[in-house]
């Protein structure tokens, strides 16, 4: 994020078929969540965010797809 101690981060969550993107907090092993993906799961490894661009970009099954970032 270019902040100190804050990270994105997704979280899939596979039972429920969803990842949840948001930030992570260092200081107090904190997440803010931001925004949940249906129907797709990755993992902070797959994925990379283009703040100034408002995306988010990841890897799913091979593709790389990309989102508006919701703040």
């Amino acid at each position: 994020t270019g902040r100190p101690n804050e990270f994105w981060a997704a979280m899939p969550d596979t039972e429920n078929k969803t990842t949840r993107v948001g930030l992570f907090h260092t200081n107090d092993f904190g997440f803010k969540q931001l925004m949940v993906i249906p129907k797709i799961t990755f993992n902070s490894m797959s994925m990379w965010v283009d703040e100034p661009g408002s995306k988010i970009y990841f890897v799913y099954r091979g593709h790389l797809l990309s989102l508006p970032l919701k703040k």
